[in-house]
């Protein structure tokens, strides 16, 4: 009796072992087969957004290319980076001109590529349509991060101006 407790004692936990060994490889392998899996998720994410920026149709300044610049000429609107009181001032009195026909939704259009002119400072277009892309509350986040850097000469309130122009700008 005493030596069948004894093999009992000494085979015990080596079989409690090798079923501890089993039941780790299966995890392992199951987290190993996880993780491939989230790689190739993040692959096909990485791969959606960028065919999303690329299918982003936002062009910032094409209003003012359409409406102002048959008269005017780029230099004459990287001068313009005054608040929204010398923008509608400058957008109501062109609207006066005999040649000039703007529809309410071209008003706000122009108004808004104006407003992102202060972006065009240090930015190009394809950066305005990455912000473009992304949701509010990042675009905030982003547009609040660069108004701080020194010569971006953006005040607290023009954050929400140029956000908002984004939207205009976008038919929203």
């Amino acid at each position: 009796m005493e030596n069948k407790n004894h093999l009992f004692n000494r085979v015990l936990p080596f079989l409690l072992t090798i079923i501890t060994t089993i039941i780790v490889v299966f995890i392992a392998q199951i987290l190993l087969n996880v993780q491939v899996e989230l790689k190739e998720v993040k692959a096909t994410l990485q791969k959606m957004e960028e065919e999303k920026i690329k299918s982003v149709t936002f062009q910032p300044f094409k209003a003012i290319q359409e409406n102002c610049t048959d008269c005017h000429n780029e230099r004459k609107f990287m001068g313009i980076h005054g608040g929204d009181a010398e923008i509608n001032n400058i957008i109501k009195y062109m609207e006066q001109m005999p040649d000039v026909h703007l529809s309410p939704q071209d008003v706000e259009k122009v108004h808004g590529s104006l407003a992102l002119l202060k972006c065009a400072k240090c930015h190009d277009e394809s950066q305005l349509q990455i912000l473009a892309s992304l949701n509010s509350v990042r675009q905030r986040e982003i547009i609040e991060r660069m108004s701080k850097k020194s010569g971006s000469n953006m005040s607290s309130d023009e954050v929400s101006q140029i956000q908002k122009a984004m939207l205009e700008i976008q038919g929203f």
